[in-house]
């Protein structure tokens, strides 16, 4: 398994963690006029407010069983948002209002998360937080203004350890016209399922993927196919959207032979792109890389090694007219701050990822409690907010913070300058994150592994943002 120290801090993947508050540290003298500077710089990284243009994209989309075709030899029953794995790619201009009719024709409730993309609490598709699960039959209307630009998706957010195994995830693109136009824009969905023979092994949460790292898939796939071949030509320009919609593989695709920038993670551009080689992605992750192919014809296959299981992910089959490859610099976000602009402040909060043994099956949680006993933290909009994760436990935890993004600051007390912001983090075990945020979207946000198997055992708790 590939270990943090060896991927460089331009590959850090880390986690974020919100449970009972353990303790606050109050802030006097020149703390407070740095927090003030943090909270400034943390607040005009993105915009404040969703800006409507007028415009609407309406889709319906439908959760049903389906038939995915992996390959030519290997047809899967699933479930699929309108018939397809994954769904429906959703690419909408910024300022659009996003209208989804959506209609449940599983034997399961379920519902709609629309990850990364900021959208009204009571968007959010977290059933039991601010939501009413959808029920077989019943229909939801989703209807939110993305206030970002960038790379998203949405999945199945009630039973994900089988919804979303099962099919139930597809992605958003949110374009920005000011952003330059590469010559293909691509998004690639990378999926894993564990199958027996041509179905989907029901043993949904069992005792062993649950108390490790999850349910790791033995068949892989790149928007629905396994290792597709991708036509391109020579010189072109290319925008590769990634997304690891795995249940809990982790993945370091490499692109040998070229070198792969990273322009965006999470959705948000970047202060200065770097390297994206190997580049670590945690289930629930995004990457965008800009990559310039070469003006020769030749098939490239993209591969992964996280785990030393070793898989094809792709292969770029580069053939036909040489491209004029287009010159411009890269889109970047040059707002996000350094990360030691909070150095000198103490931490806030600080919480821990741990197992939890029970007689009833193996329990995860925040600071010793499970979702159920979870106590909510509460924060108010525009304030800075620094936390510390401890991850004592032997897995990795992979966090999702619903409705807002977060820097790292610091890992195993070692400050780091992360140009980029997040909303998913991988943390590895043993390890001690510190991470700083300026939340401004109010209300009751879930906050979770995305290890499907670890949040479905209680791995889950909540941050409210209070006006």
């Amino acid at each position: 398994m590939t270990s943090r120290s060896a991927l460089g801090l331009s590959l850090i993947v880390v986690v974020v963690a919100l449970g009972a508050v353990v303790g606050f540290q109050a802030l006097t003298g020149d703390d407070s006029q740095v927090r003030d500077h943090a909270t400034a710089s943390y607040l005009a990284a993105l915009p404040g407010e969703a800006v409507p243009s007028g415009s609407v994209f309406e889709v319906d989309i439908v959760a049903a069983p389906a038939v995915a075709e992996f390959s030519d030899d290997l047809s899967v029953e699933v479930w699929a948002y309108n018939g397809t794995v994954p769904g429906p790619e959703l690419r909408v201009a910024l300022g659009d209002t996003v209208v989804v009719n959506f209609e449940n024709q599983l034997p399961q409730a379920t519902s709609i998360h629309w990850h990364g993309i900021r959208v009204p609490n009571s968007m959010d598709g977290v059933p039991g937080v601010n939501q009413a699960p959808v029920e077989p039959g019943e229909s939801f209307r989703y209807e939110f203004v993305p206030k970002d630009a960038g790379t998203f998706w949405f999945h199945s957010h009630n039973r994900g350890s089988e919804q979303i195994e099962r099919g139930l995830y597809g992605s958003v693109v949110v374009v920005d016209p000011a952003e330059p136009t590469y010559d293909r824009d691509l998004v690639w969905m990378i999926d894993d399922v564990l199958l027996d023979g041509d179905v989907v092994v029901e043993d949904f949460n069992d005792a062993h993927e649950t108390t490790h790292n999850g349910r790791w898939g033995n068949v892989v796939t790149l928007n629905g196919r396994v290792a597709p071949t991708i036509d391109v030509n020579p010189g072109e320009r290319v925008r590769i959207r990634l997304v690891n919609a795995s249940n809990a593989r982790v993945i370091a695709p490499e692109f040998p032979g070229l070198d792969p920038i990273v322009i965006a993670v999470d959705g948000t551009l970047v202060r200065q792109p770097f390297s994206g080689q190997g580049f670590v992605m945690a289930p629930g992750n995004r990457v965008d890389l800009d990559i310039t192919l070469p003006d020769a014809e030749q098939q490239i296959v993209v591969a992964e090694d996280f785990n030393g299981e070793g898989f094809d992910i792709a292969t770029l089959n580069i053939r036909g007219s040489s491209a004029d490859t287009p010159t411009f610099a890269a889109p970047v976000n040059d707002a996000i701050p350094r990360s030691d602009i909070t150095s000198g402040l103490g931490i806030d909060h600080e919480y821990s990822l741990d197992y939890i043994p029970d007689s009833s099956g193996p329990k995860w949680g925040f600071n010793g409690r499970t979702f159920a006993e979870t106590e909510t933290l509460s924060v108010d909009a525009g304030e800075l907010v620094t936390v510390r994760l401890s991850n004592g436990s032997q897995a990795l935890h992979p966090i999702h913070l619903h409705g807002q993004f977060f820097q790292v600051t610091a890992i195993d007390g070692v400050a780091v300058d992360n140009g980029h912001l997040r909303d998913t983090v991988l943390v590895y075990p043993g390890e001690n994150i510190d991470l700083a945020m300026a939340p401004v979207d109010v209300g009751t946000w879930a906050v979770h592994c995305h290890i499907q198997e670890h949040a479905e055992a209680g791995m889950m708790t909540l941050l409210e943002v209070d006006p």
